[in-house]
């Protein structure tokens, strides 16, 4: 159980707590991952990828279905043995709400228990937590629950809260200082449950991007995988054999604070070359306008060179920083998602892994870089991820 003590509320989404409950509650977890990950098994294909007795996964396949959490299709004939009864995720069994306090901007969505986006809501903000944030912010899950119809909304299990760690040597660079005075005295969650009336669990953002990558896109399929999220600053997660690693903290890894050498040979911190504040910086030097929108919004067309010369000095940092953390996790894949066009993100990709080739040559072999599936609203999606895996996906309110 992770002991950091913004998860401590994560005690209310608790279910059974005796030695047979817990057993049961194991196995369907177990069953209800390999349902999520490959929809249409049948009891037999869960039964011979689980190790669990078939007579116990009746059991607990007729318990989630009395409970909305799962549904059969039509059986499969035409088969040797008895007919084939394919197994779903019920969409409906369950709803969760995300919200992602970024240093710019706040968004919210509603997913449903495939993850499905059913409603989203973002603004641009200056980073600030304060009372009229909170209000802000309530008002806004209050807009995506709007989505369901009454009985439904009952179905919402809890609210995600994800956000950047504290970085006041940042603020200042986006001019927005005066911030911090709000965010060290507020308790953000229980000033949100206050308001809400329901669970609030709270999330780094990094760990939060890389727990949506791992649900609904393609995390899972690397046994050790990196990920990292281009935003503003940087943000990453770890994922080791089945479980995103959270830490003591909550937060088990910040890549953007790795110290690495630009193509200058300057040292600096990866957040400074590589995330969307360095290439404004850029900008900015150069004398270009810089928006003060999403970066998938911005008029790329008028940018010109200085982007083309962030996307290399930020593959050769990222590079760097990833091949510093290949020598204590033998990573087999780096997962590269983010806030940029899609375009731009893959081309960061392939000058990323170029670099980190020559960099292991004749050292160890590489891991891949390969791109995200979840897109912007990864943090987001992997808070409202959070109250759905509490209450139905996980056996011991662990990682996933």
């Amino acid at each position: 159980m992770n002991k950091n003590p913004s998860f401590s509320f994560a005690g209310q989404f608790a279910r059974r707590s005796s030695q047979h409950g817990d057993m049961r509650r194991r196995n369907e977890s177990t069953l209800l991952s390999l349902v999520r990950r490959y929809p249409g098994l049948s009891s037999a294909d869960l039964a011979r990828r689980s190790g669990i007795a078939p007579q116990t996964i009746s059991v607990l396949l007729k318990g989630l279905e009395e409970q909305h959490i799962i549904t059969r299709g039509d059986a499969m004939r035409g088969r040797r043995g008895q007919p084939a009864v394919p197994i779903r995720i019920n969409p409906e069994g369950g709803y969760g709400i995300g919200v992602e306090l970024g240093w710019r901007h706040v968004s919210i969505v509603l997913i449903d228990l495939c993850g499905k986006v059913l409603g989203r809501t973002r603004w641009e903000v200056p980073y600030q937590t304060g009372e009229g944030l909170i209000a802000t912010i309530a008002a806004g899950v209050e807009e995506v629950a709007a989505v369901l119809p009454g009985a439904r909304r009952r179905q919402i299990k809890g609210v995600g809260v994800a956000m950047p760690d504290r970085m006041p040597a940042y603020l200042h660079a986006l001019e927005a200082a005066k911030a911090e005075d709000g965010g060290a005295s507020i308790d953000m969650a229980g000033a949100l449950r206050q308001h809400l009336q329901m669970p609030v669990v709270m999330l780094n953002d990094g760990t939060s991007a890389c727990r949506a990558e791992c649900a609904y896109g393609r995390g899972a399929d690397y046994g050790q995988m990196l990920y990292v999220f281009i935003g503003t600053y940087i943000a990453s997660g770890i994922f080791v054999d089945g479980r995103v690693i959270e830490g003591r903290s909550g937060k088990a890894v910040n890549l953007g604070y790795s110290v690495v050498k630009g193509a200058d040979g300057a040292a600096s911190t990866l957040h400074m070359i590589a995330s969307v504040k360095a290439l404004e910086d850029r900008l900015q030097a150069a004398g270009k306008p810089v928006a003060r929108a999403a970066p998938f919004d911005w008029p790329w067309e008028v940018v010109g060179n200085e982007v083309v010369d962030w996307l290399d000095d930020a593959a050769f940092g990222l590079a760097r920083a990833i091949i510093n953390s290949c020598t204590v996790i033998d990573f087999s894949a780096v997962v590269l998602d983010g806030v940029l066009p899609q375009k731009m993100l893959d081309h960061l990709g392939r000058r990323t892994h170029v670099h980190l080739s020559k960099l292991a040559a004749g050292v160890f072999e590489p891991p891949i870089v390969i791109m995200g599936r979840v897109g912007p609203d990864a943090p987001a999606i992997g808070a409202a991820n959070m109250p759905l895996y509490l209450t139905t996906f996980s056996p011991d309110m662990g990682a996933l």
